[in-house]
């Protein structure tokens, strides 16, 4: 991934993180639609944008994180306080990814896949979503590396 790519996508991606967990903080008193509106395109903005310029991972991550606010947003998913945690948790996980900030490739995809896991408690992958996820989770060139 080209620096310059990582440059202009960055500060643009932190943006719409920073929306999602102020809409997540939100929520912890008060199920509002219309902020749960706002938490669903702006994490599917990230996963959109990071497919865009080829951060496979990111993109991926994202990708199960908009699964589980798209519970939310179509009421099958309560807003728990499980729930809120983890989808802040998440965007702990996309920002380090997103700075590269993981020890190493195996600390991420261990911290990666205790997230993937712990999502699909709550918003399971039906069968065939579940072979690609793996495809994805297993493939090497995600865009993004841990230092």
């Amino acid at each position: 991934m080209p620096d310059e790519i990582l440059e202009f996508f960055q500060p643009e991606a932190e943006e719409h993180l920073q929306v999602v967990s102020d809409c997540l903080i939100s929520l912890e008193g008060n199920n509002n639609p219309e902020e749960i509106n706002k938490l669903f395109r702006a994490i599917h903005t990230v996963k959109g944008s990071a497919a865009q310029v080829g951060l496979k991972r990111l993109g991926a991550i994202a990708h199960r994180v908009e699964d589980l606010i798209g519970g939310l947003r179509d009421g099958v998913i309560e807003p728990s306080p499980a729930v809120v945690d983890l989808c802040l948790e998440s965007v702990d996980v996309l920002k380090k990814t997103l700075h590269r900030q993981w020890a190493d490739e195996v600390a991420m995809r261990t911290g990666v896949d205790s997230l993937l896991g712990r999502i699909a408690e709550f918003a399971p992958l039906d069968p065939e979503e579940a072979e690609a996820s793996a495809a994805w989770a297993g493939a090497a060139n995600f865009g993004i590396r841990a230092k």
